[in-house]
C-alpha cells in the first residue's frame, strides 16, 4: 500500500483532528464508534502509524479445490495420453468406428 491508500489517509486525519476538536467529535466528523477509535488508538500508541494501513488478505482456500501436486500428475498424464485431451477420442471408438467423435 502507498500513502495514497484513502483508507490510510483517512485513519491518519481521524488521529491529527482528535487531539484539536476531542475524540468524540472527531469521531461524528469521520463516521467512527468511539470504541473502535479507542482500539486503533491503542494499536497505534504500540505499533505506529504503519498499523493503520490495511492489512493484505491471502487468498481464501476453496474447500473442494485440488491440491497442486493431484493437478500437475493430471495435466502430465493428460499430454502423455492424447486420447484423454479434450477433442480426442478414446482408442476403443476409432478401432469400432474408424473415425474420431
Amino acid at each position: 500500500m502507498t500513502n495514497d491508500d484513502p483508507l490510510f489517509r483517512h485513519r491518519v486525519k481521524l488521529f491529527t483532528r482528535a487531539p484539536e476538536v476531542g475524540v468524540t467529535q472527531a469521531c461524528r466528523e469521520f463516521g467512527y464508534r468511539r470504541p473502535s477509535c479507542y482500539r486503533l488508538r491503542h494499536q497505534v500508541l504500540r505499533q505506529g502509524l504503519e498499523m493503520l494501513r490495511p492489512r493484505e488478505c491471502r487468498r481464501p482456500q476453496m474447500p473442494n479445490q485440488v491440491p497442486p501436486w493431484l493437478e500437475e500428475r493430471v495435466v502430465l498424464s493428460r499430454s502423455a495420453t492424447p486420447a484423454w485431451a479434450p477433442g480426442g477420442s478414446p482408442p476403443s471408438c476409432t478401432s469400432r468406428c474408424g473415425a474420431a467423435w
